[in-house]
């Protein structure tokens, strides 16, 4: 992917990745409720009889010194209780994770070599019904949503604040049962409290839902 080619403008690569992912989920706030032929009263409720599970593996790409970050992240989500958007072309859904994500430097001289972020992201999922490949669809999904890490510092970065926002966008392609995809993941508190290093993670995930 475009990623690992350089590292040489990793960093501001990120942001333009996390700004897109930004806009991108508001946008899909914004468009869901600007709809006149569907009711949204609560368009967040869980369906629990719809769930799924994800298993991620992610790497920071930077040109940062002292970036030697990696994660595995495990995912339960729930899809929103009904369809948001159908349309000749796409269909508009939603669900929430509820996300375990244990990070680990490879960097043996780190001040903290692993650690833990917990958090609850809303997540849209535009799921493309011209685009299919071996009954595989093409979808794109973007989110923001909250997180708890459990140390404030991450490898010699030190982080001024426990809570932090997670923001992500993805790409792949998904069945009734499967999905498979990359995303990534930007987690910081949005400027609350300085210092505010972030962790960006680019990631490939793997999904089953029930």
């Amino acid at each position: 992917m475009f990623f690992l080619t350089s590292n040489v403008e990793a960093a501001s690569r990120d942001l333009v990745i996390t700004r897109t992912a930004i806009y991108a989920t508001l946008g899909s706030y914004i468009y869901m409720y600007l709809q006149d032929d569907n009711d949204f009263t609560v368009p967040l409720w869980l369906d629990l009889q719809h769930t799924g599970i994800s298993l991620s593996y992610g790497k920071e790409f930077s040109d940062k010194p002292g970036r030697h970050l990696e994660n595995y992240q495990l995912s339960f989500a729930a899809d929103w209780e009904k369809t948001l958007i159908e349309r000749r072309y796409f269909t508009l859904t939603g669900h929430t994770e509820f996300n375990i994500n244990r990070w680990y430097s490879t960097n043996k001289s780190s001040q903290n070599s692993d650690g833990f972020i917990y958090s609850i992201t809303p997540v849209f999922t535009y799921t493309f019904k011209n685009i299919d490949i071996l009954n595989h669809n093409l979808y794109l999904e973007t989110g923001i949503g909250f997180a708890f890490m459990d140390s404030t510092k991450v490898e010699d970065r030190e982080k001024s604040t426990h809570f932090q926002f997670a923001d992500s966008i993805g790409l792949g392609f998904t069945s009734k049962s499967y999905q498979i995809g990359y995303r990534f993941t930007h987690v910081s508190n949005l400027n609350i409290a300085k210092p505010n290093p972030s962790m960006d993670l680019h990631q490939i995930q793997i999904s089953y839902k029930f």
